[in-house]
């Protein structure tokens, strides 16, 4: 477990960041910066976001604290996908998880 707080340096826990995800996920053939999507960059959506979020948040002693999880991730893929609207999810950052990491609660 990891404890970081609001005085340690970006650089050092976006250095953990990528860390982690190449440990959890795998390693990209794109380098890994604040403004990379969860969701979009990394493809990692439904179930996966889940279980990727609570690892995060294991690792680096964050609290969940009211996430709205279904607000930022789609469900995992279906082939009924193609007879509903599409919903539009709220971004969420390497970015958004250094804060998380820094304040210690995800928002």
């Amino acid at each position: 477990m990891l404890v970081l707080n609001v005085y340690m340096k970006r650089d050092y826990i976006l250095k953990k960041l990528k860390e982690f995800i190449i440990r959890e996920r795998w390693d990209y053939n794109f380098e890994i910066k604040e403004s990379t999507s969860i969701q979009d960059d990394l493809k990692i959506y439904g179930d996966d976001a889940s279980e990727f979020l609570t690892k995060f948040c294991d690792e680096f002693s964050v609290k969940p604290n009211g996430f709205k999880f279904d607000d930022y991730f789609a469900p995992e893929p279906s082939w009924t996908d193609i007879f509903t609207k599409k919903k539009k999810y709220k971004s969420f950052t390497v970015l958004n998880l250094i804060k998380a990491a820094k304040q210690g609660t995800l928002t």
